[in-house]
């Protein structure tokens, strides 16, 4: 499959850098693109993104098989339309349907047709409209741009002068409205559904960070950071924004002939009235994407042709790393009011940039001579990735201070207060401390000694890494005994690595017998991962079961605090569950109802 990505941002750099890793696909050219996309995927000139017509030109020139359509100013123009009308999958709303994010009136019209919760509004047309739904709703203001602005279209302030001034500057722009809205409480979320029309699938929930300083202070940006996965969000949240949210707004432009295909980003407020919709976007949100993609183990190229072709309904259920990812956005001197360009960018060769961490390009272009400069107003989007929230921070922090732009600047608490335990949702219970070595150490003992299966630490064990047991204490061998298996997997002997694993299996009967191998071998015969040696839906599985039923009968603590343990079990192991941890953490997933 070849696949088009017009846009020219770090949202469709990370794009780019997941559909190259999805094995279907062969190709992918981007529209503009960026130099950092330029490492990744052919370019084509694009002065217009907004030019249908010469958009599905380009598609059929360069005889893409699908069509994914990075920003919403082409959208909201009817591009998509122009690709679908000469036959070519295009992934990304109509025109008519991309009016969720063109209109903030219209969307509210839909919500409330599709009876989604979402704070009360005024739609004003003018400066006494809007002075008399600032009285209704009371302060702190909220007045939104109706139309499209770049994620910048929003003031939130108690200064009714400073509100009203925003109004009458939307105002004065061609049919000029705005919204006037209630203020919600509590923290914000961001949920990416995947629409085919008729079914959907949400992606992993992020939090982005959108005033400019820390603390959340100064002015609206598109966006100066994010962060997931989101360890305190409520459980059950994700199956609550589609049954309140996604399912009815898909149903409502359905029945209105204007069927959603693309990505609905459903913006939420957890409030002490539960959650509240406090925008609709179509399409991946910048920065949110820059974290959700790369914690995705599903291939994306499939996905995305599955919605585009109206065909998600035969996917199989997402696959998630329990890695943790942040971004941290770095900005122009000047952003977000007169951000300059044109500065030399250096650093990106750094030690830091070293796997764990990598600059995606938001605003850069090369000079005349080659070099990098910046282009935009958020220049980089920095990401880390690690076994915690905490690890994650670090790379990424680790990576932008060695990044060389005169003048720029970034929030130096982007994810913080998660790190922390701070965030707090209204009406729910307080947020309880990170897990604690001591509880890591007895959530290991009670996994080990309660599952069915005493052979899964044979394996596992032998890569297992801090201060957890070590190999022969864990399956009672001796350490030549753990060097003899480890020998025997590495050398992918099927007999003999069943055989080894039958004699040091003291019950006998816990492990698969030697035939049941063979479908997680790779077609030389050798394991796809130390774990592979053994089934993971038996010895695996049982561990999680066993480990759950403790966290949910017998801990001291709250089920959300288990489950935290259990994640940093997993995250601690994660080499030696590979690649069989996607099902695992689904078996998990389900377990805890997440």
């Amino acid at each position: 499959m070849k696949v088009l990505v017009l846009g020219s941002g770090a949202r469709e750099h990370a794009l780019v850098r997941s559909l190259v890793a999805d094995p279907d696909v062969g190709a992918v050219v981007a529209a503009p693109g960026n130099p950092g996309i330029a490492d990744l995927a052919a370019l084509e000139p694009m002065p217009d993104l907004t030019d249908g017509l010469a958009v599905a030109a380009l598609a059929q020139r360069v005889g893409a098989d699908l069509v994914v359509v990075g920003p919403e100013v082409p959208l909201v123009a009817g591009v998509a339309d122009a690709v679908r009308a000469v036959g070519i999958p295009c992934y990304g709303p109509s025109a008519d349907a991309a009016r969720l994010e063109g209109s903030k009136a219209f969307a509210k019209d839909v919500m409330a047709s599709a009876g989604v919760p979402t704070a009360a509004a005024y739609v004003c047309t003018t400066e006494a409209e809007v002075g008399a739904a600032m009285d209704a709703l009371g302060a702190p203001h909220v007045v939104k741009d109706d139309g499209l602005a770049a994620g910048k279209g929003v003031v939130v302030t108690s200064d009714r002068t400073a509100a009203l001034d925003h109004a009458r500057a939307c105002l004065a722009k061609p049919s000029g409205r705005v919204v006037v809205e209630e203020y919600l409480d509590g923290p914000e979320v961001s949920v990416f559904c995947v629409c085919d029309g008729q079914d959907a699938v949400p992606l992993a929930p992020a939090q982005d960070f959108k005033r400019v300083g820390d603390g959340d202070t100064g002015p609206n940006t598109g966006g100066m950071g994010a962060y997931s996965p989101l360890t305190w969000a409520p459980p059950g949240l994700v199956d609550d924004v589609m049954a309140t949210v996604t399912r009815p707004v898909l149903a409502e432009m359905r029945r209105r002939g204007t069927p959603f295909v693309g990505t609905l980003y459903v913006g939420l407020a957890l409030t002490a009235r539960g959650l509240q919709v406090v925008e609709f976007n179509v399409r991946f949100g910048d920065p949110e994407t820059q974290v959700v993609l790369p914690r995705l183990l599903t291939p994306l190229g499939g996905l995305l042709f599955a919605a585009a072709t109206g065909r998600l309904g035969e996917q199989s259920p997402l696959l998630w790393s329990p890695d943790a990812a942040v971004t941290v956005v770095v900005a122009a001197s000047g952003y977000p009011s007169a951000p300059r360009t044109g500065d030399p960018v250096a650093g990106l060769g750094r030690a830091a940039f070293d796997g764990r961490a990598y600059a995606l390009h938001a605003g850069t272009r090369r000079a005349e001579d080659g070099t990098l400069v910046s282009s935009g107003g958020r220049v980089l989007s920095v990401v880390g990735i690690g076994g915690t929230l905490a690890d994650a921070r670090r790379s990424a922090y680790a990576a932008v201070v060695g990044i060389e732009l005169d003048g720029s600047h970034y929030r130096s608490d982007i994810a913080l207060a998660a790190e922390r335990g701070e965030v707090v949702v209204p009406g729910g219970a307080p947020p309880e401390a990170a897990a604690t070595e001591d509880d890591l150490r007895a959530f290991w003992e009670v996994a080990r000694q309660r599952s069915r299966v005493a052979g899964i630490e044979a394996i596992a064990g032998l890569s297992t890494t801090g201060s957890l047991p070590p190999p022969a204490w864990a399956f009672g061998g001796t350490p030549d005994q753990a060097d003899e298996l480890l020998g025997l997997v590495l050398a992918g002997t099927k007999t003999a690595t069943a055989g080894a694993l039958w004699d040091y299996d003291a019950g006998g009967e816990s492990l698969p017998k030697p035939g049941d191998l063979s479908i997680l071998l790779d077609g030389a015969g050798r394991p796809r991962a130390l774990i592979a040696v053994t089934d993971v839906r038996v010895a695996a599985f049982d561990e999680v079961d066993a480990a759950h039923a403790y966290a949910e009968g017998e801990g001291d603590r709250s089920l959300a605090y288990w489950r935290r343990v259990h994640e940093a079990f997993f995250r601690t192991n994660a080499d030696a569950f590979a690649p069989d941890m996607p099902l695992v953490l689904e078996h998990f997933r389900v377990l805890y109802a997440s």
